[in-house]
């Protein structure tokens, strides 16, 4: 009887009942959309001074970088009114200058002009920002001394493809 005992043990053991447990998994990545409009070289908080060009009778151009960087399409820009953007006299405002902003040679207006495609706008871009002047208004007869001031107000788009 012993020995039948003995026999019986690993053949028992050999029964093991198993269950598989299968678990399935699946995880997402959000996409987070990014659009950056970002000053390259100068700082926005502060003033940029126009320089009078004495022989044109005007403020010389101004240039500025700007980097642009979207992930979600092209990147375009636009005057943020449709009103002339001029820098005017700070005692008389029949005294000014139009401003002429331009951005990879296209003159800014109140209608969006592409200025990055999608590819290029993924990666950032620099662009430059022109801004020239035109006597108008009284100093269209001769220059009107005094200081000057102007806010160009610009908007940025992102368009998402």
């Amino acid at each position: 009887l012993a020995s039948a005992s003995m026999f019986a043990s690993p053949a028992h053991a050999d029964q093991t009942n198993r269950k598989s447990f299968d678990i399935q998994l699946q995880a997402v990545v959000p996409f987070v959309p990014s659009f950056e409009v970002t000053p390259v070289n100068w700082n926005q908080a502060e003033v940029q001074n126009l320089t009078w060009d004495n022989m044109q009778k005007r403020f010389s151009d101004i240039a500025l970088g700007i980097k642009v960087k979207s992930n979600v399409g092209n990147v375009s820009v636009k005057l943020a009114d449709n009103q002339e953007p001029r820098v005017t006299h700070e005692t008389d405002a029949d005294a000014y200058y139009a401003l002429a902003p331009r951005v990879n040679g296209k003159a800014l207006t109140d209608t969006a002009t592409s200025i990055v495609n999608a590819v290029d706008a993924k990666q950032g871009k620099e662009i430059q920002l022109l801004i020239s002047s035109k006597a108008e208004g009284k100093t269209e007869s001769g220059a009107v001394p005094g200081k000057y001031a102007a806010q160009l107000r610009l908007v940025f788009e992102t368009t998402i493809e």
